[in-house]
């Protein structure tokens, strides 16, 4: 067996890979029904709203709060944070169970009262 035979097998088997690969993502979009759904887990019921976040030069960033469509209780809430800058796009899923989504906006509302007694002084 020479190192011609040898790399080709490599190769096959690589590509074989990703191949495999791109029909898992592809089936899981299609079953889960739609790109989004497949990132979170779940499909998007509706979405509740968005907030934008401060805009730095070229930087923007946004995170949207949905309501998922799922009969697990891992994932009832959503985020979408979204980051983009000049030239590249970037999105985070966040799948929350409705316990964790509680928690998350308890800790938003102590930030955001700790920053307001800070601007107080």
């Amino acid at each position: 067996m020479g190192a011609d035979s040898v790399f080709f097998a490599v190769f096959v088997a690589i590509c074989a890979l990703a191949i495999v690969s791109v029909i898992a993502i592809v089936l899981k979009i299609i079953r889960k029904g739609g790109f989004k759904a497949a990132l979170f887990g779940a499909p998007i019921q509706n979405t509740v709203g968005e907030i934008k976040g401060a805009n730095h030069f070229w930087a923007r960033s946004s995170v949207k709060v949905h309501r998922l469509n799922s009969i697990s209780p891992d994932t009832a809430v959503g985020l979408e944070i979204v980051g983009r800058t000049f030239g590249s796009f970037q999105l985070i899923p966040v799948s929350l169970s409705a316990q964790q989504a509680k928690e998350l906006a308890t800790l938003l509302t102590l930030a955001a009262e700790t920053a307001q007694l800070v601007e107080g002084i």
